[in-house]
């Protein structure tokens, strides 16, 4: 029996606790690291790639033996084995694969999604590149469905050798009927328009705004025309909206506030003198989270070509500093403010940027914003920005400093 560390539900087959565990993916539900949790396994996986290929190797059940299959070169402890639910049949198992009571074709859908996504999320893999991997997904997937038809009907030749040709041939037509909708499974991702339309609907997704930096004349060919500048900005409060609706994401954060810290020691932003007497963060009657913004250049460079000065952008991002440090830790908590042309900021100023997300906090930290939230219920939200941290020449960028 596989168990689930974030909901904690069973699976009896593999396959199925992999459809869960991507499921989980999709809504954004796993918390990181990824922990085990099989028997007495406490095994830390950053992937879930990783933690699946970890639970195959070591945890999987072995169809001739109840116990554990490990591989003899490396061990895994494991204290305890839970004997799996004979009750729950193959068919069972296979037709409710997850919580939400996901089909077959949109598991598979929603692990397609996972796996464009992580593309696009890797820098070294160009947007052009995904097509053509998902052509090839198609392109395996309909090899895979036409020897699976093939397959059947010589087993159902062989075990069903008196039937008539017009079972044979209903059998087959229901059969194909079935399988046409796995023969290219991926072709709602097949193109960039697709992906992304994919993406905006997703409830995790947070669409960035389109903010004017400024306006400035350039000349070209000797007219000279009006040019505006921007920058895109992610909204804070619409990544907190989507933040605080995840179960596990607010189980963390409360924990964190219960915390009880040794008294005259300063291991966090709010042992100190500044938390203690904030008007928000000081207010135990208000629900209340605590923004560290960071800023830093970033530059993307060509070795074939010179000029590498042109490409460098300015990065705003930030963390929730109420969380657990190792869940900080984590690239999926650190998240993106704004972003712009460093060239830019040397013309506008950090000015446009900065007061539009003055203007949030200070929304944020009067008013708030009210939902109903999980394990709070009805709640009004607010935030404040605690810290802002970077290497010297960032600081000193915004500071206005030379």
């Amino acid at each position: 029996m596989f168990v689930c560390y974030v909901c904690g539900a069973n699976k009896a087959l593999f396959s199925a606790f992999r459809a869960h565990i991507s499921c989980h993916a999709y809504n954004s539900e796993l918390t990181r690291p990824i922990r085990c949790r099989q028997g007495s396994c406490n095994s830390s996986f950053a992937k879930p790639f990783n933690f699946l290929r970890h639970v195959k190797a070591f945890h999987i059940e072995d169809g001739q033996d109840s116990g554990v299959r490990q591989n003899p070169s490396v061990s895994c402890e494991v204290a305890s084995y839970v004997v799996p639910d004979m009750s729950l049949s193959i068919v069972d198992e296979t037709s409710f694969l997850d919580v939400n009571g996901v089909g077959l074709l949109d598991t598979l859908k929603q692990e397609g999604t996972a796996l464009v996504a992580s593309l696009r999320a890797n820098s070294s893999i160009p947007y052009s590149i995904i097509p053509e991997i998902i052509e090839s997904f198609n392109s395996m997937s309909k090899s895979v469905v036409t020897a699976c038809r093939r397959e059947a009907m010589l087993c159902f030749s062989s075990h069903v050798p008196d039937s008539g040709s017009n079972v044979a041939e209903s059998f087959a037509q229901d059969m194909s009927q079935n399988l046409q909708q796995f023969e290219q499974p991926l072709a709602f991702l097949d193109s960039k328009y697709k992906q992304d339309s994919v993406f905006d609907n997703h409830p995790s997704f947070v669409s960035p705004q389109s903010v004017n930096f400024g306006m400035r004349f350039e000349t070209r060919c000797g007219k000279t025309k009006t040019v505006y500048d921007t920058f895109q900005y992610v909204p804070v409060q619409d990544t907190l909206k989507v933040l605080l609706q995840n179960e596990q994401y607010m189980s963390g954060l409360l924990q964190a506030k219960k915390q009880n810290h040794e008294p005259d020691v300063i291991g966090h932003f709010s042992d100190g003198e500044l938390a203690k007497s904030h008007p928000l963060f000081s207010d135990s009657d208000k629900f209340s989270v605590m923004i560290q913004l960071f800023y830093d250049g970033m530059g993307t460079t060509n070795p074939l070509r010179g000029q590498s000065v042109m490409y460098n952008v300015g990065v705003f991002y930030y963390v929730i500093k109420d969380l657990p440090d190792a869940w900080n830790t984590c690239f999926a908590n650190v998240h993106l403010l704004a972003i712009c042309y460093e060239h830019d900021l040397k013309v506008h100023g950090f000015g446009p940027i900065l007061n539009r997300f003055c203007a949030e906090m200070e929304k944020l930290s009067t008013i708030g914003f009210a939902g109903r939230f999980p394990l709070i219920g009805e709640k009004t939200i607010y935030a404040g920005l605690c810290q802002v941290a970077g290497d010297n020449l960032a600081l000193n960028s915004m500071m206005g400093y030379i």
